[in-house]
């Protein structure tokens, strides 16, 4: 059981690199950020993974920075061990 959720936040750590690296990419190529994840699929993407437990991913838009945030199994803010937030923020270089 323990390794299956190990899968799950692996899963997830790389699901937050593609697409960080996908709002790079993104960012470069338009001068701005996206409004939303989903901007991501008319070029880049076939569609917006899912976190490991199947949540949508908390996107949030600043002007100088994004942060693409799953709230762990429990899918609540904050939390311990499988529960904890996993956040990949991205500002502006």
């Amino acid at each position: 059981m323990e390794s299956k959720k190990q899968v799950k936040v692996i899963y997830t750590e790389n699901a937050l690199e593609v697409l960080s690296e996908t709002i790079a990419l993104y960012r470069k190529e338009n001068t701005r950020f996206p409004e939303n994840l989903n901007e991501l699929t008319e070029k880049y993407l076939n569609k917006i993974p899912r976190d490991g437990w199947q949540n949508e991913y908390v996107y949030v838009v600043n002007t100088s920075f994004v942060q693409i945030s799953s709230y762990g199994a429990d899918g609540a803010i904050g939390g311990k061990n499988y529960n904890s937030d996993l956040v990949v923020k991205i500002s502006d270089e």
